[in-house]
């Protein structure tokens, strides 16, 4: 009793600090087995000069994908673009250990911290970090530095390439100066003995006064819901004695949909958006009253009731047809809407409680949810389809 009370609060402690936008681990940690496909944009360089973004006339360019895998017990490994990054889970924090690229290896003998569960709107950590390892399997290499990272208070807007608006999403800033040394002595430094080069005094007195240094800046828009950001801004620089000698920069768009499918599924996640979606549907709907049947039921275990069984008028261009799969064990739910709408499912009982919901991002114009009838006892229940601009309420009765 004491564990299941423990996890209950728990869990309701995520949920309401979501609720005040957070990030925090149910939500956002990275699962095994994550493939995430960004688009790169037109680079947008500052998320503080505005709080509505507008990529509603941009499209996304080529593919930038991520790809998270298990390692051992608690390490996790993140690919991209040829580069390598291992990662220990510590369960409130993410440390970054090791970073593998062609020609460089690091590893890290104070760990960066990547990110930390909760994160709050207003809250910062900051840091050091300090790395060894070789270039090109010859030379000595060594990064140190500082690292912060932040959420504001601002409240940001986003309308995405599909003209679809999210709104109340966090924004996190990451600022990361580094310091680089190569050297062609690969005894150097720590590898040497001298491990006063790792205290924090020291890696703050190499980032004053190494000749090679580097600054990355990252931002990221979190939508309510989603793993992973909406929308992310890399900026970095390489500079030599304080001057700029090189730089690169790239904006990332993960839509809704993508993280929705393709994605590996969590309940929580899939709750908040199917919460959305109805909400959205009943903020948009409030007035309608104009309704008539829209029944499809021909079962002898199923009696449909014609009297309660409405839907709105509909746009034509959204339709909902709900029936029995030939078998008689399965409701099917077919539909057409516009590509990348939100469709939501819900079953209650005659109680009102909650049975099975289910939720999905039309790639196409048409889609089917299918739901097994065999495990439902005899009595009345209640389906309702919430599309974009629509809703579908269908009562039957299981004999």
């Amino acid at each position: 009793m004491r564990k299941a009370t423990f996890i209950f609060i728990s869990f309701a402690i995520s949920l309401l600090s979501y609720a005040n936008i957070a990030i925090t681990r149910d939500l956002n940690k990275p699962r095994p087995g994550d493939n995430i496909k960004l688009y790169k944009i037109p680079f947008i360089i500052n998320l503080n000069d505005t709080s509505i973004i507008d990529l509603s006339s941009i499209k996304g360019e080529t593919d930038y994908n991520i790809t998270y895998n298990q390692f051992k017990d608690s390490l996790l490994i993140c690919s991209q673009n040829r580069e390598v990054e291992i990662f220990d889970d510590l369960g409130d924090s993410i440390l970054l250990i090791s970073h593998r690229k062609p020609g460089l290896t690091l590893d890290y003998i104070i760990p960066e911290v990547a990110f930390k569960y909760p994160f709050s709107k207003g809250e910062n950590i900051n840091g050091v970090f300090f790395a060894e390892g070789t270039r090109a399997m010859r030379d000595y290499a060594r990064i140190s530095g500082s690292y912060t990272l932040s959420a504001d208070n601002n409240v940001y807007t986003l309308i995405t390439p599909e003209a679809d608006t999210i709104s109340n999403l966090l924004h996190t800033k990451y600022i990361r100066h580094g310091s680089t040394i190569i050297d062609n002595d690969f005894s150097h430094s720590y590898k040497f003995g001298d491990s006063t080069v790792i205290l924090p005094d020291s890696i703050m007195w190499h980032l004053e006064n190494d000749s090679i240094t580097h600054l990355i800046e990252c931002h990221c828009l979190y939508a309510r819901g989603y793993r992973y950001p909406i929308l992310e801004t890399r900026l970095h620089k390489v500079l030599y004695y304080g001057s700029t000698i090189d730089s690169s920069f790239v904006s990332l768009y993960c839509s809704k949909s993508l993280q929705a499918h393709d994605l590996a599924s969590d309940p929580l996640n899939d709750e908040l958006r199917l919460d959305d979606a109805t909400n959205a549907f009943r903020n948009n709907f409030r007035d309608i009253t104009n309704t008539k049947s829209r029944n499809s039921f021909s079962n002898d275990s199923f009696s449909p009731n014609n009297d309660d069984n409405t839907a709105p008028l509909l746009p034509e261009e959204e339709t909902c047809d709900i029936c029995l799969s030939e078998n008689s064990n399965h409701i099917n739910i077919n539909y057409s809407v516009s590509p990348d709408c939100v469709v939501a499912v819900t079953l209650h009982n005659s109680a009102g409680a909650l049975m099975w919901q289910a939720s999905e991002v039309a790639y196409d114009s048409q889609g089917n949810i299918s739901y097994p009838t065999d495990d439902l006892v005899a009595g009345e229940y209640l389906v309702t389809v919430f599309l974009k601009n629509s809703q579908y309420s269908f009562k039957f009765i299981k004999k």
